[in-house]
């Protein structure tokens, strides 16, 4: 059988466990524009590819991302 095909998305609870972010935070900057999301009715869905890329080694760590608040590089 061939691996699951993973979704282009995600919710912003699963963001911010990867991101290591409480989820309070992620969507405080989905509201203020601060982070790139789509609004899809009440549900706020957040791109894989973004949150893979702030992961990517040399990007930004997890513990960064909590200091930088409203800050965030786009």
């Amino acid at each position: 059988m061939p691996p699951a095909r993973q979704k282009p998305t995600l919710t912003v609870p699963q963001a911010a466990d990867m991101l290591g972010l409480p989820r309070r935070t992620l969507y405080d900057w989905c509201r203020k524009g601060a982070f790139p999301h789509i609004r899809l009715g009440r549900k706020v869905l957040v791109s894989r590819e973004t949150v893979e890329a702030l992961l990517a080694p040399g990007v930004v760590a997890p513990h960064v991302l909590r200091r930088l608040g409203s800050e965030l590089p786009w």
